[in-house]
């Protein structure tokens, strides 16, 4: 169905470490930052124009039907800011780039504008006590009350907030495009802290979000290091490098970790571009340790069930990786070059979107592709978002589609 159509345009505790002290860098090298951004958009403007291989034939294990889509405003160009629709039992709550903020209703995919900023919004939503979170183009962080249908706060942090806000319920956490990384009060919009890195010289944009769990603020950098933070002031407890492969060439040499933390106690999981997937063993009163690295590029984020961590590739194959040893369990290479995003475990599945608007389902025991379907003409950037019945996708070009997937053997088909 379509609707409202519109043309397309446990952790042990860690409060026993010594906090090291929060280095405080400034100074970003304005010509080789520009040079960077430059070599990288010729770089993205020669990859759209290679041939894409063409995608894998639709294997019809399972079924991939579409309850609704609806018209939400362009979403995010891929590889530009990173969007994650929220959701409550009754709705999903969305945003689009040019500052529109929505909900749409889960059963029927009546849309419900909830506010039009004249703002571009660059990162969001997250729905946390009854306010939704996110940061638009003039960097500032803004807390919207679902009550008073308004902002009840807002806060200039200097810089584009290019992921969705992650927040505890008092604590908000975000990082910006100069590498800061900061924390703000969920009640009031004070700014409690903040974080400086000095980004280098070639880097993408800072998409990774941090993480608050265990009581800690767990974050990636464009240095390629993932951190400990102490969410009271913002001090560094702990940093480590994730990985670096030898550089053959300027681009190469980017090893921006724009994937999230993930933490699945007691480890700690990070990767980075040109550089590995690694977990460090966290123990109480210790410093974290290295348990397992292995060679890995990848500027997406991981999936973590009870036996395997999930990783799509720079290239775009598909690996699972034991979670304790690091040891391979399986790769799917079919999907190389397909552009696929982030992958999401929902129900009995692995599920990846593509730039070519496919959204891809796997079995999360072996890699074997079950079903594809072409969802939309557009690509797919935003993350991918679930319930019990549904799957959410927000394609690029403005539309939120609802998917149901059902195993064929179930249905008597």
């Amino acid at each position: 169905m379509r609707v409202d159509r519109k043309p397309s345009p446990a952790l042990h505790p860690l409060n026993e470490f010594m906090p090291f002290p929060a280095t405080r860098l400034t100074g970003l090298n304005a010509f080789t930052s520009f040079t960077a951004i430059a070599v990288l958009t010729l770089l993205a403007a020669c990859a759209s124009d290679a041939p894409r291989p063409d995608p894998p034939t639709n294997p019809g294990l399972v079924k991939i039907s579409k309850d609704w889509d609806t018209y939400v405003g362009f979403g995010p160009s891929y590889r530009d800011y990173r969007y994650r629709p929220a959701q409550d039992d009754a709705w999903v709550y969305i945003a689009g780039k040019q500052g529109e903020l929505y909900r749409v209703d889960k059963l029927n995919g009546n849309r419900e504008t909830l506010a039009v900023f004249d703002r571009e919004i660059t990162g969001g939503v997250t729905l946390v006590r009854g306010s939704l979170l996110f940061g638009n183009i003039d960097g500032e962080l803004i807390a919207f009350s679902l009550d008073e249908r308004k902002a009840h706060w807002s806060v200039s942090l200097g810089s584009e907030v290019l992921h969705p806000p992650v927040s505890n319920g008092a604590l908000v956490a975000v990082k910006t495009n100069n590498g800061q990384l900061w924390g703000v009060e969920l009640a009031t919009g004070t700014i409690l802290w903040t974080t400086i890195t000095n980004n280098p010289p070639l880097s993408t944009r800072a998409k990774s979000a941090p993480l608050l769990a265990a009581g800690l603020v767990f974050s990636s950098f464009d240095t390629g290091k993932v951190a400990i933070i102490n969410p009271r002031n913002g001090a560094r407890m702990w940093e480590a490098a994730i990985g670096e492969t030898p550089s053959r060439n300027e681009i190469q040499r980017i090893i921006d970790a724009d994937t999230s933390p993930v933490l699945n106690p007691p480890y700690l999981y990070a990767a980075n571009l040109h550089g590995s997937l690694r977990a460090f063993k966290l123990a109480a009163n210790q410093l974290p340790e290295s348990a397992w690295s292995r060679d890995f590029s990848t500027h997406l984020n991981l999936a973590l069930d009870a036996r395997h961590i999930y990783a799509i590739s720079e290239q775009s194959s598909l690996h699972a990786f034991a979670k304790d040893s690091g040891e391979e369990a399986w790769s799917n290479t079919s999907l190389k070059h397909q552009g696929m995003g982030a992958p999401l475990l929902w129900r009995d599945y692995l599920i990846s979107a593509a730039t070519d608007g496919r959204v891809y389902v796997f079995n999360p025991d072996n890699g074997a592709l079950l079903g594809v379907r072409r969802v939309s003409p557009y690509a797919v950037s935003s993350f991918l978002l679930a319930d019990k019945e549904r799957l959410f996708v927000q394609d690029d070009g403005g539309y939120l589609h609802a998917l149901r997937i059902d195993d064929h053997s179930s249905e008597g088909a």
